[in-house]
């Protein structure tokens, strides 16, 4: 993997550069904040080991602006502050994939990145899925059962058909770039090209190249003529995602072409714009009008036809059809063997906030099936952040007599052990009782029994 290393300290760095080098990543380094920003926004890397303080940022907003320019690089936090549960809950929610503990150990690095290079393989592998689906993937493709999935599907059905622009709405997570493509491939434009593009990623300067395209000697470092999305899109669906982080000089363009039905490539003449447009936000639109930030004929115009995409927890009924549903994906593809999840996991997932939504859950089924060992996916195997979530009663990382930090010892030791109490209390140091007493503070039900050991004890 290409991996950044963002750390203040000139030590840490080496140290973390040799370990990688070990493992055979490649690295790069960034010293301050506003150099990890930067190397985020212009390099193309898998992954960012990120500390958490740097003197110019002292809070989790280089985080936050690493997951906006770079949303498909995962993070993993480095801190000594491991103690801080809700400083650890935020990171989550902010989209910090893990985190690792200061002293940094040869280990945690090693189990941390082989565990994200796993993941990223199986969501390749997802991906090529899907992708291969995609010319037959309609509206049926939608799950769920709730009410607000059978409005989507209701309003879906009718707009697929009409060749108008359709705003997209809801959080992130929730599955608005699978609603864009159910239009595309339900409607007359199936067999022309889906082009998506992400606006929040994009820098300001480079948007309009990015929709429009641009002539070769049209700006400095425009060595060669290049197409937009418009042009690419073609007489298909053009998908722009997070449309409410566009400038407001790209959405007047913007503008211009759902009025005009033209463009101009950046430093070229006039072209048809053939393509149907869905866009999609995070945010809300009109609070943005209000700070100058969106235009209002732009809303007035792409606020025609408008699907609102519901949160997961707004629709807890659907988790477990989502959850076997991604959980299939994976066995088609990897053939593991794990082909159920247990009731006690399935109660747990349900009673879980979700702050990520849909895209959340499918990332938490594919850790789950990194380490199933059996048949079904137990609850052992799911994050301790969402049984200290349910534990809490508000469902989103809160506090805890008890460290994170030892709520993962106490997973990876009854793992270790397979599920026998004795053993994992040997490991850890204390009694029985008390592992006992901390798996049904945190939900855990009974332990699991491995394959072929006697009844725990």
């Amino acid at each position: 993997m290409k991996i950044l290393i963002a750390d203040d300290d000139p030590v840490i760095r080496q140290m973390l550069a040799e370990i990688l080098a070990g493992l055979g990543h490649e690295t790069s380094e960034a010293p301050t904040a506003a150099a990890t920003v930067e190397a985020a926004r212009s390099g193309s890397f898998d992954l960012a080991l990120l500390d958490l303080t740097f003197p110019d940022c002292t809070d989790l907003s280089t985080l936050e602006a690493v997951r906006r320019h770079a949303p498909a690089t995962d993070v993993i936090m480095v801190t000594a502050q491991t103690e801080d549960l809700g400083l650890v809950a935020e990171a989550t929610r902010l989209g910090a994939f893990d985190y690792v503990p200061k002293p940094i150990r040869d280990d945690d690095i090693r189990i941390r990145t082989t565990r994200v290079q796993q993941l990223r393989d199986l969501s390749r592998t997802s991906t090529r899925a899907v992708s291969q689906l995609a010319r037959g993937s309609e509206i049926a493709d939608i799950i769920g059962e709730s009410p607000g999935v059978a409005e989507i599907v209701k309003q879906a059905r009718t707009l697929s058909g009409y060749d108008v622009p359709v705003l997209i709405n809801g959080e992130t997570g929730t599955g608005k770039e699978l609603v864009a493509r159910a239009l595309h491939y339900a409607g007359p434009r199936r067999a022309r090209p889906f082009v998506s593009l992400n606006c929040a990623a994009l820098a300001a300067g480079l948007i309009e190249s990015e929709l429009f395209g641009h002539e070769r000697g049209s700006f400095t470092g425009a060595h060669q003529a290049r197409q937009g999305a418009f042009e690419e899109a073609e007489d298909g669906t053009l998908f722009l995602d997070e449309v409410g982080d566009m400038s407001l000089q790209a959405q007047a363009s913007l503008l211009h072409v759902l009025e005009h039905g033209e463009y101009r490539s950046v430093g070229g003449r006039p072209k048809r714009a053939l393509a149907r447009v869905v866009l999609a936000s995070n945010q809300n639109l009109e609070a943005l009008i209000a700070e100058n930030k969106f235009r209002r004929d732009l809303f007035y115009r792409i606020n025609r036809m408008r699907i609102q995409m519901p949160a997961l927890r707004q629709r807890k009924e659907d988790i477990p059809l989502l959850a076997r549903h991604f959980l299939a994906l994976l066995e088609a593809k990897v053939g593991k063997g794990v082909q159920a999840i247990a009731p006690e996991a399935v109660r747990v997932l349900q009673g879980y906030h979700w702050p990520g939504n849909v895209r959340e859950l499918k990332n938490e089924i594919e850790r789950a099936y990194l380490h199933a060992e059996g048949h079904a996916l137990e609850l052992l195997d799911f994050s301790p952040e969402i049984a200290i979530a349910i534990e809490s009663g508000e469902n989103e990382g809160a506090p805890d007599p008890d460290t994170l930090e030892d709520l993962h010892k106490l997973v990876d030791a009854l793992r270790a052990s397979g599920g026998n109490l004795s053993k994992t209390a040997e490991l850890l140091g204390v009694h029985r009782n008390t592992v006992r007493r901390w798996m049904q503070r945190y939900s855990f039900g009974r332990p699991r029994q491995a394959r072929g050991q006697p009844e725990q004890t």
